[in-house]
């Protein structure tokens, strides 16, 4: 009888390293093969600008571990290999029909303890999933994980080494062999399985982009045109996309049956039929929160660090060096019953970095002590009130501020912890509670217990005060109760029918518990504060008789008025934080400063002048960014133009003329110079730099586009970005006599080495020239917020021509000509503006001041800069 042959694994090359060293670590394992039968080649189909196996991969590179490994057979491996490699994977190839042994011969040649499998035909595998799921795996000490819930095709299973190898051991069944995890979930008494739901913003069950199809592929291909920005795509982006659709599971054929609850979502190796969803997670971010536990700042702050510590699992609470604060935050502890575990709290500043964030909720942070924190990591301010307010590049205010205040990225009181329990319309209990939050300094609750009972407006029977954690001892009326520190008092509000507090958290409470709130506040901040936030008030450091007795005598009014203050739906700090993102915060693109003063503030962006450059630049905290591939120049073009660009190719090939004009002007008579253009698109400036006489090279980041530039115009045309351009290579020189910029300066986000790398690649006396938005044109002169809210997102810099002449100094360049361009007439503020005589009178008008929304830049090259070669280097 002949014995079948056992399974063998190849390598991807001899070269590759024995990882035998690598037992308690984490491999990530990509399954992929070339012959699925649905859709050959699948995982080499091209998604935007890239494959999708590399897709995969990239998204799975930002999860940290110790391997990462593409499991293939040997008729994939030679094709395979090399995308692996460049994505950072090893290449590992096994049997083909056999997957479960695969991985086992795999995990045999790396004993990783730890293994996350994916399949490379899901683009959109979930990093910030997968990274969610991995503590809740350590923590049940599960066998396998997985979430349930997530879109089809973002999920991934975590599988201990010894669960997988016992299962390649011991299943038989041709299914289990097949998808590798089956035999473990179907033996859940023997295996410890941990299938969690997945989290709210990443859960739609019914939806998939996963590839099987050629229909998937095109809905992918649109998902991607839709939302993909050069990075992968965040999850709970995809699903509120999703969410949106009538159909968010794509266009899927042939009637397929629903899929099981465990399987891995898009098995490369597997039918559609037979696959089940895991699922990923975000990459935890290290934060540090900072909060007052300065006496006078009451706990409050305290109380919202602690709760932002249990919900962001990668919080650190920074304490206080001062010996008597630690001991004021410990008794806040314990007597709130808000423990936290050791490894939650930080004693230094430098321990436990490096931060990703740093969170201050300090009430005021000076400019001198923000410096500290700054130069750790981007920062941001909840309800600042201090110097350092301007210079925060992020805030977030609960609170309600004076007008004259700087207003912040976002304002919602629906941020504050509000309570769960409220008390309903007709719920009348009778009883009143006083509570001047935790400390009480001022000694409020006191004095106002004593004079409504002094007064007989309440019986004391009707009286419950309520002692703060921190508050000094003091005496009450015979018969008023007093309630102790409580570790959530916001959950008995909704027991009675008046709070009386001051402004702050205790009063915000109160109205969302559905009670009224009557404020008698300790200083005239308070007060202010207090009526720009539309609170009933009765009296500053005591009560004023007359204003409470008239609040008193129309009760229906007063809940009313209250309950026009309780707002929005509870939000989550939290998961605003979450939603943030603060890797691409890196200070002026220029100069690279980082303490500058913001200028406007949006939900998901910062405008800051640099105070040492001059330069307008922009932080986005969100990961939108604009793709520049077919779409961009087709239907988006169409959008904003009436038509495509290549529709518009011949107008703009005369503009380019009328540009080169200057460009002569200039530089003098061209004579077969060099040029090249970036982002030159399909290259209609090119067409005419080549009809001036000038020998021009193009560079643009789109495919498309620099292929037009070399097939149908046969001009040399690079696709690469400038950052990674090599001229020598891609044409065969050194340096250039003119280079060009038309509307693509602005998208640099490290504009500094940009314009150093301009500089090293003009000669001397060469001409740099761009164009660009004006920030001082009519749009941004008579109403700058609104220019900046109108800014694309990639638009990392705003420029004008002061702002011009002082940058292109530092990098060795002289203006030579400044045309102001784009004049809107229709844009000045003023009736009547878009037609007859007021037309032509403001277009002139806007001539002649320079008001144009665009401008253009001539500039020649004066000196070497920024380690620019030397000017006699051969070219």
């Amino acid at each position: 009888m002949s014995r079948k042959p056992a399974p063998r694994a190849t390598e991807a090359s001899e070269g590759s390293p024995d990882l035998g060293g690598l037992a308690g670590s984490l491999g990530i394992f990509l399954q992929a093969r070339l012959d699925s039968t649905r859709l050959p080649r699948k995982v080499l189909l091209p998604l935007a600008d890239r494959t999708v196996i590399e897709h995969a991969m990239i998204a799975l590179r930002r999860v940290r571990a110790d391997l990462y490994l593409l499991l293939t057979d040997e008729s994939s491996l030679a094709e395979l290999e090399p995308h692996a490699r460049a994505c950072g994977f090893l290449a590992f190839a096994g049997p083909k029909e056999d997957v479960l042994a695969r991985f086992a011969l795999a995990a045999a040649r790396y004993p990783v303890e730890r293994i996350v499998r994916a399949t490379a035909d899901n683009p959109l595998v979930s990093s910030e999933l997968l990274e969610l799921l991995l503590p809740l795996h350590a923590a049940a000490q599960a066998d396998y994980s997985a979430f349930e819930g997530a879109p089809i095709g973002t999920g991934v299973e975590i599988v201990e080494r010894s669960a997988l190898l016992a299962a390649a051991e011991r299943a038989r069944d041709r299914y289990e062999r097949e998808h590798v995890c089956p035999y473990l979930y179907r033996r859940a008494g023997e295996y410890r399985i941990n299938r969690p739901a997945a989290p709210g913003p990443f859960r739609l069950p019914d939806a998939a982009v996963t590839l099987d199809t050629e229909a998937d592929y095109r809905f992918l291909v649109g998902l991607f045109e839709g939302l993909y920005r050069g990075v992968p795509i965040d999850t709970r982006r995809l699903v509120a996309w999703l969410s949106e659709r009538k159909d968010p599971a794509g266009p899927r054929e042939g009637g397929e049956p629903p899929r099981a609850e465990g399987e891995l979502a898009g098995s490369a190796d597997a039918p559609v039929e037979t696959r089940r969803t895991g699922a990923s997670a975000p990459r935890q971010r290290r934060v540090l929160l900072v909060p007052s536990i300065r006496p006078g700042d009451g706990i409050g702050h305290l109380k919202r660090c602690i709760e932002l510590a249990r919900s962001l699992s990668g919080a650190s609470i920074l304490m206080p060096e001062q010996r008597e604060w630690q001991e004021r935050a410990q008794e806040v502890f314990s007597s709130a019953a808000m423990p936290l575990p050791d490894e939650k709290l930080c004693f230094a500043i430098e321990a436990g970095g490096p931060w990703d964030c740093i969170v201050l909720d300090r009430r005021a942070t000076t400019r001198e002590e923000y410096a500290a924190f700054e130069a750790r990591a981007p920062v941001v301010g909840i309800d600042e009130g201090g110097s350092a307010r301007e210079w925060i590049p992020y805030l977030i205010d609960t609170l309600p501020l004076p007008s004259e205040v700087s207003k912040a990225n976002i304002f919602s009181p629906a941020f504050l912890s509000l309570p769960r329990r409220k008390r309903l319309p007709g719920d009348a209990t009778g009883k009143i509670l006083i509570a001047f939050g935790g400390e009480d300094p001022e000694g409020l609750s006191a004095k106002v217990a004593a004079t409504l009972v002094g007064e007989e407006l309440f019986t004391p029977s009707e009286i419950t005060v309520a002692r703060g954690p921190l508050s000094r001892p003091f005496s009450l009326p015979s018969g008023v109760a007093l309630l102790p520190a409580s570790p959530d008092l916001k959950e008995e509000l909704h027991r009675f029918d008046i709070v009386f507090t001051s402004f702050g958290l205790t009063a915000y409470e109160a109205v969302n518990a559905g009670v009224a709130a009557i404020l008698v506040n300790p200083t005239p901040y308070h007060r202010r504060l207090a009526r720009i936030a539309g609170f009933p008030e009765a009296g500053l450091s005591e009560l004023d008789l007359r204003s409470l007795k008239r609040l008193l005598a129309d009760r229906r009014t007063l809940h009313e008025q209250c309950a026009r203050i309780a707002g929005e739906a509870q939000r989550s700090i939290a998961a605003h934080l979450e939603g943030l993102d603060f890797s691409g915060f890196a200070g002026c693109p220029v100069c690279a400063s980082c303490t500058n003063p913001a200028i406007e503030r949006m939900e998901d962006r910062t405008f800051f002048r640099c105070a040492t450059c001059n330069m307008v630049y922009e932080a986005d905290f969100a990961r939108d960014r604009t793709s520049y591939g077919a779409s961009y120049f087709g239907e988006e073009y169409r959008r904003q133009y009436g038509k495509t660009y290549l529709e518009d190719f011949e107008n703009i090939r005369t503009m380019g003329a009328l540009r080169l004009e200057k460009i002569r002007g200039v530089h003098g008579p061209f004579e077969g110079e060099r040029l090249i253009d970036v982002g030159c698109a399909y290259g209609p400036f090119l067409a005419a730099a080549r009809d001036a006489g000038l020998a021009p090279h193009g560079v643009d980041i789109s495919p498309e586009a620099a292929r037009y530039v070399r097939e149908s115009l046969k001009l040399p045309c690079a696709s690469v970005s400038f950052e990674e351009l090599d001229v020598a290579e891609s044409f065969g020189f050194a340096r250039a006599d003119v280079l060009t910029m038309w509307y693509v300066i602005e998208h640099f986000p490290r504009l500094g080495e940009v314009l150093a790398k301009v500089n090293r690649l003009l000669r001397v006396g060469g001409v740099f020239a761009f164009s660009t938005p004006n920030l001082s044109g009519v749009s941004g002169y008579s109403d700058l917020a609104r220019f900046l809210a109108a800014s694309p997102r990639d638009h990392f810099t705003l420029w004008d021509p002061k702002i011009a002449r002082s940058v292109l100094r530092r990098f060795g360049f002289r203006v030579a000509a400044v045309n102001i361009t784009g004049h809107h007439p229709e844009r000045f503020p003023l009736p009547g503006a878009a037609s007859g005589w007021r037309y032509r009178f403001l277009e002139q008008y806007s001539r002649a001041a320079g008001l144009g929304d665009t401008f253009e830049i001539y500039a020649v090259k004066e000196r070497e800069a920024g380690g620019a070669a030397s000017a006699k280097e051969p070219s």
